[in-house]
């Protein structure tokens, strides 16, 4: 597995990119000094400044009371990897979609922490799109194909996938098109993309497929014919979009004083700018009696519909 490792010193006048093996061997009195962001990507490069942005700015205001004097920034390749880091401790807190975070947190290595807006949504739905010559009805994806994100995306798989095993339809994995379809269930496959997605469904080599509602709403982002031709069969509940967890352990006093930072960064036009750049984020606020609600529909949904999904 790849992974980088980046240290920003507190003062902000360079960084370092480190080696595994840095990381891996890190000093223990230096990492009691370092406060490490985590992240998960396959593309870390393009992580790194919107990472180091907001963990720059935590440090800063950490350095003021605390031991913490320095920021690192962790990006693993996937859930496993990121499991591995927080078991080991090389990790203190990182955003996660709501399946990720029940995930880690369910592996009790990670505690959601924070609920985190991004682009000023707290909430978000999937939807279920078909072409509007094509099926009509949810239940006319019996025996059709249909077009998921990606494996590990909560709007493009996680969220449409229980909504429509609720619904009564049973989904067989089918990545092969040219296999003969099974005509009591939904055959679906991933396209890797929301735009792939649409494309499949108006040429017509998917059914239906699925994206998000903020994604559909967003006239800019969708080509005009996709919209022409394409219309919403069904719609998933809305629930939490982004939350922010901690890792399992961490100091009560270091992760009170954390959430304090957090909660206050839109106030102060530092941490507002560095919140922007954080995959534009734009705030954190604790978690509501209907976030929890949520969570707990995750959680359920999570041990019903994708046990036994390899």
């Amino acid at each position: 597995m790849r992974w980088w490792f980046y240290i920003l010193a507190a003062c902000g006048a360079a960084w370092l990119w480190a080696a595994p093996a840095l990381a891996e061997n890190l000093a223990e009195a230096t990492r009691k000094d370092t406060l490490v962001l985590g992240r998960i990507s396959s593309s870390p490069d393009k992580q790194y400044p919107k990472l180091e942005a907001l963990n720059a700015y935590v440090v800063r205001q950490l350095a003021a009371d605390t031991p913490i004097r320095a920021s690192a920034v962790v990006v693993a390749e996937d859930i496993d990897h990121m499991a591995r880091l927080l078991r080991e401790g090389k990790v203190d807190y990182l955003s996660e979609t709501a399946f990720t975070a029940l995930q880690l947190e369910k592996l009790r290595l990670a505690d959601i922490f924070l609920h985190e807006w991004k682009n000023g949504v707290a909430t978000y739905a999937t939807l279920i799109l078909a072409r509007k010559d094509g099926i009509a009805s949810l239940a006319e994806l019996r025996g059709r194909r249909l077009a998921f994100e990606d494996p590990d995306s909560m709007s493009g798989f996680f969220l449409p996938y229980a909504f429509l095993t609720t619904s009564g339809l049973t989904l067989r994995a089918a990545d092969d098109p040219k296999l003969k379809l099974d005509r009591q269930a939904v055959s679906y496959s991933f396209a890797g993309g929301e735009t792939s997605i649409l494309a499949q469904i108006v040429r017509r080599h998917a059914d239906a497929g699925v994206i998000s509602n903020t994604r559909w709403s967003n006239n800019a982002k969708i080509p005009p014919a996709f919209r022409r031709d394409l219309k919403v069969i069904g719609q998933t509940k809305p629930t939490v979009r982004s939350l922010m967890l901690t890792r399992r352990g961490l100091d009560g006093a270091l992760k009170e004083r954390l959430a304090a930072i957090l909660l206050a960064m839109p106030h102060h036009p530092d941490g507002k700018a560095a919140l922007k750049t954080y995959f534009k984020v734009g705030r954190y606020q604790k978690l509501s009696p209907e976030t929890l609600a949520q969570l707990e529909d995750l959680r359920r949904s999570l041990n019903n519909n994708f046990a036994g999904l390899p």
